[in-house]
């Protein structure tokens, strides 16, 4: 049998036949073998026999790959905000042949994006396409240091957690901001009640979510931090009054971070700059709903702080 452990890559990629061909580009692209075995129809032998049959691991140059471990850090309000998006939208399943892996399935590409910006990690964003429907983009963390501290900081309950998901534990005021934040980008909304500035309220703030122990927590925690008043069933939290909704907007972006879905931000500022002046102009709200809400979240946001 030929040793083939010392082919450059122009020879390995002239002995390798079509299908190889793919495998081997995409692996070398640190693609995670379970998307290259559903991308190209193929078992994860076949990849297994051409990692060792040409030593693959020779080319995979760990400068393609990045990833800030030091985020990992329980005092850090952007992990934080890391773990509310992942409480809201996260899935932490287990590969047999990989171990845990953390995984972010969303439709809106930019949160996965901001997601990732966390970390500094430039792993790769995989497109789903819908038959119906909008594209589904996917990030996959194959991190063991990430997905233990994921199970720590959740109970055990990390696995399956739509229904049994806990409040965790968390160190300090900032962190907590960050968490409900993530949180609220991930499964809550700001309602356009009026768009007019002619009523009494602008926006509500309203979220649900499965598990009756988180959402009783995080009513319990809102009610000893801003001290507001909400309804909503055991599945559901509405923030109404436009006082309230002042407090949670000023509480959940007190961090001084951009970190998070800009419109969201937008929208709450538009609010708070309601409150302040009691006027917008007709067009703002179809401004931050249509366009690059940016710009407007600067401009406002420098107005309510002047």
């Amino acid at each position: 049998m030929i040793d083939k452990t010392n082919y450059s890559l122009e020879e390995i990629k002239q002995d390798c036949k079509e299908l190889n061909l793919k495998v081997l580009e995409l692996y070398l692209e640190k693609v995670p073998r379970k998307d290259i075995c559903e991308k190209l129809g193929v078992k994860e032998s076949r990849i297994d026999y051409l990692v060792r049959t040409y030593k693959l691991t020779r080319f995979r140059s760990p400068g393609r790959y990045t990833f800030n471990y030091d985020r990992i850090n329980i005092e850090d309000p952007l992990y934080w905000y890391f773990l509310g998006y992942f409480a809201a939208d996260g899935c932490l399943t287990n590969n047999k042949t990989s171990g845990d892996v953390l995984e972010f399935q969303l439709t809106d590409k930019s949160a996965i994006i901001e997601i990732m910006k966390i970390f500094n990690f430039n792993g790769n964003i995989c497109e789903k396409p819908k038959k119906v429907g909008k594209t589904i983009y996917s990030v996959q963390f194959y991190n063991k240091e990430l997905c233990n501290s994921v199970h720590k900081i959740f109970g055990g309950c990390a696995y399956r957690k739509t229904k049994t998901l806990v409040y965790p534990e968390i160190p300090n005021k900032d962190c907590e901001s960050m968490f409900i934040r993530g949180f609220w980008d991930g499964d809550g909304c700001f309602t356009v009640v009026n768009s007019s500035g002619d009523l009494a309220r602008l926006i509500e703030a309203k979220l649900y979510c499965e598990s009756t122990a988180f959402i009783s927590k995080l009513k319990e925690r809102l009610q000893d931090i801003l001290s507001i008043t909400f309804n909503g069933d055991e599945h559901n939290l509405n923030i109404y009054k436009k006082e309230d909704v002042a407090k949670f907007i000023k509480f959940i972006y007190s961090y001084n971070s951009f970190i998070g879905l800009p419109r969201k931000r937008a929208l709450a500022m538009l609010h708070l700059y309601y409150m302040q002046f009691n006027y917008l102009s007709p067009n703002v709200i179809e401004q931050v709903l249509t366009e690059n809400p940016f710009d407007l979240t600067e401009t406002y946001e420098h107005k309510i702080n002047e």
